[in-house]
């Protein structure tokens, strides 16, 4: 994301440890467009999928990520 502009880092001046990360414009831009393509996206991947499956699939991706963790 660096690379592409879309963030830039700082060092922390009383903590040299920690390394800030915040947008640039153009990041900041992306807010915008980024969620109507998330909604695109996960409407054209769960197009034909009956509701009641969609959610079985979301609970079960919920647990499995609970295992993990």
């Amino acid at each position: 994301m660096e690379d592409r502009s879309l963030v830039y880092r700082e060092r922390d001046l009383d903590d040299r440890r920690i390394i800030r990360i915040w947008l640039t414009d153009e990041g900041r831009q992306l807010m915008y467009v980024l969620p109507a393509i998330g909604a695109q996206t996960i409407d054209k991947a769960s197009a034909g999928i009956p509701k009641a499956q969609q959610d079985t699939f979301v609970r079960l991706l919920d647990q499995t990520i609970a295992n993990l963790l």
